[in-house]
């Protein structure tokens, strides 16, 4: 099964970021593996409870959190057609939406 397929598998479940953390986690080693990524921009009330929602993960290293306007958000917007801040994606290696 792809990690697309897994994906999609985990979009059934009820807890679905659980999910899809696992799958993270467990391709983490994989030469192209999956990573979530944050999006967030200064001074917006929805990103500071984003980060805060998801401050542990984020410690952790599970979620990257991403500046909408640094080279590497700016890239992600482009490449996924991202309109809403902030986004929480799952992205693969070169920065492709997986689901």
């Amino acid at each position: 099964m792809t990690i697309k397929e897994e994906a999609e598998v985990c979009l059934g479940e009820e807890d679905t970021l659980s999910c899809v953390k696992k799958i993270v986690t467990r391709h983490e080693n994989d030469e192209c593996s999956p990573k979530f990524v944050l999006l967030v921009q200064p001074d917006c009330e929805p990103c500071a409870s984003a980060q805060k929602k998801f401050a542990k993960d984020i410690e952790a290293g599970l979620i990257k959190k991403v500046a909408f306007d640094s080279a590497e958000g700016v890239e992600i917007i482009k490449t996924n057609n991202i309109t809403d801040i902030p986004s929480l994606l799952l992205l693969d290696c070169q920065n492709k939406s997986i689901v």
